[in-house]
């Protein structure tokens, strides 16, 4: 058989802001070199709300810098590099991490003692 090609990035995907602090109304403005490459004019473009204040913006092209506001100057991160697709930024810690997607999140499993164990 043929094997698959691998996929050549495209620059799309997305990013993801935690709003642990309450902002609201976030905006996501992103840039490459002196800011005449971005991806909107200033606060950027409104990101939507996918609940429990985490946030999603779609990435169309690879930008190396991001800020995070809140529609305004007042209430934003500082000039941040961006990972790269599919991770999450806490506006609380000030860190990112690998966002999990996937529809289901085992959060907790416990076994029943009472059933017999197998063993071996």
């Amino acid at each position: 058989p043929t094997p698959t090609p691998t996929p050549t990035p495209s620059g799309d995907g997305k990013v993801y802001l935690k709003d642990t602090n309450n902002w609201g109304n976030i905006h996501v403005y992103m840039w490459n070199g002196d800011g005449n490459d971005k991806n909107a004019d200033w606060p950027g473009v409104k990101a939507t709300s996918l609940g429990d204040g985490v946030y999603e913006y779609t990435v169309t092209k690879s930008y190396a810098n991001i800020i995070f506001n809140n529609g305004s100057d007042a209430v934003k991160t500082g000039d941040l590099t961006y990972p790269g697709e599919g991770q999450i930024y806490d506006n609380a810690t000030g860190k990112w991490e690998l966002y999990d997607t996937s529809k289901l999140h085992i959060k907790s499993f416990s076994a029943d003692v009472e059933s017999p164990q197998y063993t071996g």
